[in-house]
């Protein structure tokens, strides 16, 4: 599986934090005040909403461990789901569908919703 990093070290990107799919930007937000900076700019993909993880501040947030996803690793997912419908989704009938990459499995990152699903292969795989 990939290697957990802190949101302040995660390369700019797609990451996954417990189960969500998160963007980290690379810009920082500022303090209003003093212009320097707080933390990294992320976000929540599915909402659009600041990434925060359940952190309390700006510190805790950087520390908060995430897993970087590589772009060519959903691309990679992508051509492996029989369930991909032409198009940019991962389409999924229902949690109960039978896919390779369901949550629960050691193996994979998944991520499915009942109408989405994620899916990224562990490094030990081809």
């Amino acid at each position: 599986m990939s290697k957990q990093v802190t949101l302040a070290d995660c390369p700019p990107g797609l990451f996954l934090f417990q189960g969500y799919l998160g963007f980290k930007s690379e810009y920082s937000i500022c303090h209003a005040e003093t212009k320097l900076p707080l933390g990294p700019e992320a976000y929540v993909v599915a909402s659009g909403e600041i990434f925060w993880g359940g952190a309390s501040s700006h510190e805790a947030r950087k520390a908060l461990l995430v897993i970087p996803i590589d772009v060519s690793t959903l691309i990679a997912c992508r051509e492996h789901d029989p369930y991909a419908k032409g198009g940019d989704a991962f389409i999924a009938g229902t949690p109960e569908t039978a896919n390779p990459y369901a949550p629960g499995s050691d193996d994979h990152l998944s991520w499915n919703d009942g109408w989405h699903s994620f899916a990224a292969l562990s490094d030990d795989e081809d």
